[in-house]
């Protein structure tokens, strides 16, 4: 049996699945340049968000002297998420935005500070006025944008949060597999999370994204 017939039907296959993908390919809306620009600002945002907790916890935990400039630096972060949204709100948003996003950073310090003492108590007080920081953020950002209560920012900035309590759960108890998992898992979260606010803000304002 000549072997060409066997290469000449593979190839076939290859070039139709190739056609298949360039046409749905061909299909998805393109993203303007505007867009891709939020979308690049919120996710470097948003990304250093991830990294400066991360050092936090870090640094805090271990009794490192730098802590305190980790800390500072995580709280100059509300800043560059806020910087990412003021091409579309004015100040009467972005300044309580601003305040809500610096209280959330001290809340997860306070949360780091009782996990490194080991008080079980304050661990878990601390926790709850964490949770409920979160959820006085979005519903600031429910009522700024409609589209940012519908669900989807809020169960991803939960799993960001779970995901930073295991970082400081699992550093405590030495276990640095599970810590660097979800290091990991708290850096894609993080980016779901800039995804989802510019997601929000496209909707709302169609005629900035043509």
């Amino acid at each position: 049996m000549s072997v060409r017939r066997p290469v000449r039907r593979l190839l076939l296959v290859v070039l139709g699945i190739v056609a298949v993908a360039g046409l749905g390919l061909a299909q998805q809306p393109m993203m303007s340049a505007s867009e891709a620009k939020l979308r690049m600002a919120m996710r470097d945002a948003w990304d250093a968000h991830a990294r400066w907790t991360r050092a936090y916890i870090v640094s805090s935990l271990a009794g490192l002297p730098d802590f305190t400039r980790a800390n500072s630096r995580l709280l100059e972060n509300a800043d560059e998420v806020a910087g990412a949204l003021k091409p579309y709100y004015q100040d009467p948003v972005v300044w309580p935005l601003i305040s809500l996003l610096k209280r959330h950073v001290l809340l997860t310090g306070a949360v780091v500070t009782a996990a490194r003492d080991g008080d079980s108590l304050r661990i878990s007080t601390a926790r709850a006025d964490w949770s409920a920081g979160s959820d006085s953020l979005l519903q600031f950002l429910a009522r700024t944008n409609s589209n940012w209560g519908d669900g989807r920012l809020g169960a991803v900035l939960q799993r960001y949060q779970d995901q930073t309590w295991r970082q400081i759960a699992a550093r405590t108890r030495h276990d640095w597999m599970a810590d660097v998992a979800a290091c990991d898992q708290a850096n894609m979260e993080a980016q779901g999370i800039a995804d989802a606010l510019s997601a929000g803000i496209v909707k709302q304002f169609p005629d900035k994204f043509k």
